[in-house]
């Protein structure tokens, strides 16, 4: 295997150990040494391929997850024909893929959402992972005049983030529907990026 294998194997390693601690411990209680025992190997080799430490790997954690997210995402929004539509459907599928997830709602916990919106909010590794896989669809939607022709895609794309961080750590009234949400959504964000004759929906 090559240096730039064993390297994949052992931060592999390391992101599934972390995984593993923080579905046993807790985000909060879970630290570099906890994670380098569950992967059976030093701190210092945990630091030496994460050289972050924990904030590191947790980061990791989320991009691998968006990851998964946004390939799924590419399939639904084949075929997608407003803009509007597009785009809450696309944050209510985020804030419904963390919370069915324990691993990645644990990140979101009251007790770690502060330090995971600090580690996330403006990482740039994670607006250019989704900024990549939203840009073909949004790069039609614009050409297309669905999407307001000021609005920059990475823009976007980081409105999007904090809207759909919002929506998982702020805990919203209780009788709120899904169907209110998505009103919300339509009204405040949707209006802000989409122009104004693709705003309304079905939904």
């Amino acid at each position: 295997m090559s240096r730039s294998g064993q390297t994949a194997t052992v931060r592999e390693r390391i992101v599934q150990a972390a995984e593993e601690c923080f579905e046993r411990h807790g985000v909060a209680k879970t630290t570099v040494e906890t994670i380098a025992a569950a992967a059976g190997m030093s701190r210092a080799t945990v630091y030496r391929h994460f050289s972050g430490g924990k904030d590191e790997v947790i980061r990791e954690v989320i991009v691998r997850d968006v990851g998964v997210f946004l390939a799924d995402l590419e399939q639904r929004l084949q075929g997608r024909l407003s803009a509007g539509d597009a785009l809450v459907d696309c944050i209510m599928g985020a804030v419904a893929y963390v919370r069915g997830r324990p691993r990645l709602a644990l990140l979101f916990a009251p007790e770690f959402a502060g330090q995971t919106g600090k580690i996330t909010g403006g990482d740039a590794a994670l607006v250019e992972l989704v900024t990549a896989y939203v840009r073909p669809y949004f790069d039609q939607a614009q050409a297309s005049g669905q999407i307001r022709p000021e609005i920059d895609v990475a823009d976007a794309v980081e409105l999007v983030l904090r809207i759909v961080f919002s929506l998982i750590t702020v805990p919203s009234p209780h009788d709120r529907t899904d169907a209110d949400v998505r009103r919300f959504l339509r009204t405040c964000v949707v209006s802000a990026l989409v122009s104004e004759p693709y705003r309304a929906g079905a939904r």
